[in-house]
């Protein structure tokens, strides 16, 4: 069996299939055209990235997270 996948469609919408000549009179083929979900049309948000948790428990903080940060990786030391 032969298969291809098309991943984009065409400008122009057509698709052109060559048959390989080694393929007999008897043969069937078929053609399966799916919808496929459009991923340029998800958009990201800010509540997708994991420090948007740490933004919001830190909103009161005064002081430098890196800082911090890096005052505990030192004591730790």
């Amino acid at each position: 069996m032969l298969y291809k996948q098309i991943y984009e469609v065409p400008f122009n919408r057509q698709i052109i299939i060559n048959i390989p000549e080694n393929i007999g009179k008897n043969k069937k083929i078929l053609i399966i055209i799916d919808e496929i979900e459009d991923k340029k049309s998800e958009r990201l948000k800010l509540s997708d990235f994991s420090f948007y948790k740490t933004r919001k428990l830190l909103k009161d903080y005064n002081g430098s997270f890196s800082d911090t940060v890096i005052e505990e990786r030192r004591k730790s030391l």
